[in-house]
């Protein structure tokens, strides 16, 4: 069994409303402060971290090495939020209802904003990010989007057979329909404690193929 420990980054410098997935922004140094305060006693003291390489993480995650030595960190794509293609930094609002509808009616395929993720493609990283990490087995640090946290809680909902398809790089998501994914907020730098799998036998071996190193 592995623990994930799942941070999701301060408040970014942004406007409420607005898409911003990939785009690169920063948080304010009064925010990340507030965040590592929080975090120094609530994550654990030895554990691998792994950061979006987006500075909205990254900061938090250096600032964390800092403070504390233990806390050496890695960078890893995987861990992005999605990419919106043109609708990165437009408001929700200002998107076309059309171009929200064809995304919704075909989830799994349509790409964002015309050349940005497909939900699927989005997944995909993610389960195989999750699958490199469970080969270890060793609880991890990762500090990440609310996109990321979803993708996850949508995972722990499918059956086995699915995530094991996804991490061998397979495009059959048939499963993934806008109607099953995880709503809610998760608050900035809040932690959520996870442990993976939640009741799947942990076929290593099958793992293997298809994870990006």
């Amino acid at each position: 069994m592995m623990r994930l420990y799942l941070v999701r980054h301060p408040k970014p410098l942004v406007e409420a409303g607005i898409c911003y997935g990939v785009s690169d922004l920063a948080c304010a140094a009064s925010d990340l402060q507030t965040a590592v305060l929080a975090l120094r006693d609530t994550l654990p003291k030895a554990c691998q971290v792994i950061s979006s390489p987006l500075q909205r993480c990254e900061q938090l995650a250096q600032v964390l090495y800092g403070r504390e030595p233990d806390f050496a960190y890695q960078t890893d794509a995987r861990l992005a939020e999605m990419d919106f293609g043109a609708w990165e930094m437009q408001a929700w609002d200002a998107i076309s209802r059309d171009e929200l509808t064809a995304w919704t009616d075909d989830f799994a395929n349509y790409r964002c904003g015309g050349f940005g993720e497909s939900t699927g493609q989005f997944v995909r990283r993610v389960a195989q990010r999750l699958g490199q990490s469970a080969q270890s087995g060793e609880d991890q640090v990762w500090i990440t989007h609310a996109g990321v946290i979803r993708a996850l809680q949508w995972l722990h909902m499918q059956p086995w057979a699915v995530f094991t398809a996804l991490v061998q790089g397979s495009d059959s998501l048939c499963h993934l329909r806008a109607a099953d994914w995880p709503r809610g907020g998760m608050a900035f730098a809040q932690v959520l404690t996870w442990d993976w799998p939640p009741a799947w036998p942990l076929n290593l071996l099958g793992l293997r193929r298809g994870w990006q190193e």
